[in-house]
């Protein structure tokens, strides 16, 4: 019966679950038949049942790390998650299942006596990191990979859990549950255990039945066998009275059965699996070589040919052994010929390059071709890969075409704008004068069939590159987008772009059409308007807006990383006598040097505001995760600003007659300190923090004081 496709299974695993079945059936006729029948004398204690054990928990730890090699050692670059949690969880599997081993009676004692309740409560913890792992498998999509870093820390974490359970229970077993009494058999606590591990794995397996409905990524198969041969073994060890009868044996075996199933997913899916398919993309790539209908060309580093495709033979009209090991220059005409080498060094910067170039076939006829260089590796040598395509017909139309449009070709000289016509490839066939004019060159026809890795620096070039990807591929315009430029004075600007595909009659991209609109003064104003937004027009520093947001942000980083924050604020002394001296202008003058001197006084990281006045707040991120350690750091730096604008001030100020003069002034301030870590109003810290202010005031001035719950 084809159990497979009753249950509308996805073909890809059809076959393979009809093997499963027959598997899974026997082994589960073998366990109906052991449970059936009487048990025979013999084997309620097996003779020499402790190498026995040893023999099986050893195969048992082999198979669980070499999973773990296995996993552990799969592509770094596209870590599948659920490959990384089976291999860790496997190695901590490994671990538990060694500390079973050498706790287990008869055996020398592991640190601590062994026993029963020993070697069982590593068994139990075994069992549970297996089937949980399994659980999560299942559950968690098979296309989620993981960083290198995620993979290191779940390794790490089950190593951890792995060395708390040992410590339990060799050093305190008193703190765990019996379960097994000599003489009685299990208790209850691990039946029931061994019951919620059957119902676990059960459990897997459905969901993992029901994921082969459609492809995975994983080897599901041998995963949902590997769930229930585990819930088989369980079974056995529900029914046990002693530790040497044949139930203990047959659930060993039947659990060395589901681990070699795990061993064999990992090994499909890490090993045979990527071999498969490069085979496969060999035979392909071997394929499509022979039939596109572009020639290929795979040329040495020394410019010599290594091999062509058939059509590449057909449009030089030669055959291989006339053009193997000759020099690709030998058949570009002379004008294209002198370039090979800077088309190479090209390739090699760029990693691809797109060029016009000429052949010359063995009649004396030249054929036009437009070539995609790259670099790519054949058997641990490096060639360049160019595709060589015909665009006789192409240059032909692009010559009637600019003798056709010399009224648009005047308005393209003439506008505004930034105009421009590419060809798929990216390279422009009509540009307006004003992008050529940017761009250093004296007529747009210079332009003419330049990509822009040609004309923009590289990293502005990738940009429009990537940008115009989707308009190539799916056609899609892009509107209205933002992109920098650099004028040929090395100038960055801005210009609104939007670009639209053109379409030939089968409905296929041909090319593009863009309009770019110079705004970068409208940037300048959008970035004043900003500075008004968030900085204080005379300081420059954050205003009051801005420093809310960014307390806000560093009250959330304090709480998430546990870690000291602290909030200065500071006020000038007497700050009203100098205004009232020699004029608001002179104070503003102070207020900019006092701003200055506080910049200098922190870290990088932190923020110096001013709200208004001759108040100013200092936002200090991430002290210390020790208060003692940070609110030294915050008095250490209170102090140091507390020094700094105690020092002369020397101002020069202008006088009526348009003379100027200096002023010498000192001034002092007062500083009130916060400390943060695990707050949610801001507007409570800021008073706080003011309270701590008045408070230094009170006492005198040119003082720090520290915010308590007594200034409330």
């Amino acid at each position: 019966m084809n159990y497979a496709d009753v249950l509308s299974l996805h073909p890809k695993y059809q076959s393979a679950m009809r093997n499963m079945w027959k598997i899974l059936l026997a082994l589960a006729a073998l366990q109906l038949i052991s449970w059936l029948l009487p048990s025979v004398p013999e084997f309620k204690g097996i003779p020499n049942y402790l190498p026995l054990h040893t023999f099986l928990e050893s195969v048992s730890i082999v198979a669980s790390m070499m999973v773990f090699a296995a996993g552990w050692n799969s592509n770094s670059r596209n870590l599948s998650g659920n490959i990384v949690l089976l291999a860790c969880a496997s190695f901590a599997v490994g671990l538990l299942d060694f500390s079973h081993t050498i706790s287990y009676g008869g055996m020398p004692d592991f640190i601590s006596p062994n026993d029963a309740q020993k070697h069982l409560n590593f068994w139990l913890s075994a069992r549970f990191f297996e089937c949980i792992a399994l659980l999560v498998v299942a559950v968690r999509p098979s296309q989620q990979i993981v960083s290198l870093t995620t993979r290191n820390q779940i390794f790490a974490a089950l190593v951890v859990m792995v060395l708390a359970i040992n410590w339990v229970v060799i050093f305190h077993q008193g703190w765990l549950p019996d379960t097994f009494i000599p003489g009685q058999g299990l208790t209850p606590f691990k039946k029931n255990v061994e019951y919620l591990i059957i119902v676990l794995n059960v459990v897997t397996a459905v969901i993992l039945w029901s994921k082969m409905r459609k492809p995975q990524n994983l080897n599901v198969v041998l995963l949902f066998g590997a769930a229930c041969t585990l819930a088989m073994s369980e079974f056995y060890f529900t029914l046990y009275t002693t530790m040497t009868g044949s139930y203990n044996v047959l659930g060993h075996i039947y659990k060395v059965i589901a681990y070699l199933f795990i061993y064999r997913a990992i090994v499909v899916e890490v090993i045979e699996e990527p071999y498969s398919l490069l085979e496969r993309e060999k035979a392909k790539f071997s394929n499509i070589f022979d039939s596109v209908n572009d020639g290929i060309e795979l040329i040495s580093m020394d410019g010599r040919i290594v091999d062509m495709n058939r059509i590449g033979y057909e449009q030089i009209g030669r055959t291989r052994q006339e053009v193997v090991g000759k020099p690709i220059a030998h058949f570009i005409t002379p004008e294209f010929a002198s370039g090979v080498q800077e088309r190479f060094e090209l390739t090699r910067e760029q990693g691809h390059f797109t060029f016009e170039s000429a052949r010359i076939r063995k009649d004396g006829s030249v054929i036009p071709v437009e070539v995609s260089s790259r670099i790519v590796e054949v058997d641990g040598q490096q060639l360049f890969l160019g595709t060589c395509r015909d665009i006789s017909e192409r240059v032909e139309n692009q010559s009637k075409i600019v003798e056709l449009n010399r009224d648009f070709i005047a308005f393209l000289e003439n506008t505004t704008d930034f105009i421009y016509f590419k060809d798929e490839n990216s390279r422009i066939r009509f540009c307006s004068q004003t992008l050529a004019n940017i761009t250093g060159h004296a007529s747009w026809r210079d332009m003419v069939g330049k990509h822009d890795f040609d004309i923009f620096p590289k990293d502005t070039a990738q940009i429009y590159y990537e940008e115009e990807l989707p308009i190539f591929s799916e056609g899609k315009p892009l509107l209205n987008k933002e992109d920098p430029y650099y004028d040929k004075a090395g100038n960055k600007g801005w210009v609104s772009t939007s670009k639209w595909p053109l379409f030939n009659q089968d409905n296929l991209v041909v090319g593009l059409f863009g309009i770019s609109r110079d705004i970068t003064e409208h940037k300048r104003m959008e970035e004043q308007v900003r500075e008004l937004a968030f900085y204080d027009t005379l300081t420059h520093l954050p205003n009051r807006r801005l420093l809310f947001d960014r307390l806000l942000q560093s009250m959330s980083a304090s709480k998430r990383n546990k870690c000291y924050g602290a909030l200065l604020f500071l006020d000038l002394d007497n700050f009203k006598a100098l205004n009232d001296a020699h004029g608001h202008a002179t104070g503003d003058l102070l207020l900019v040097e006092a701003a200055n001197r506080i910049k200098k006084c922190v870290r990088e990281m932190d923020t110096v505001a001013r709200l208004g006045g001759d108040e100013f707040v200092v936002l200090l991120n991430e002290l210390d995760v020790d208060n003692a350690a940070a609110t030294s750091l915050a008095k250490l730096i209170a102090e140091k600003i507390l020094a700094t604008l105690s020092a002369p001030y020397s101002l020069m100020i202008a006088r009526d007659d348009r003379s100027e003069t200096t002023v010498e002034h000192r001034c002092t301030a007062s500083i009130g300190v916060v400390m943060f870590i695990d707050h949610n109003n801001q507007d409570e810290i800021i008073k706080r923090a003011d309270a701590a202010m008045y408070l230094a005031k009170e006492e005198g001035r040119n003082s720090i004081r520290f915010y308590s719950e007594n200034h409330e």
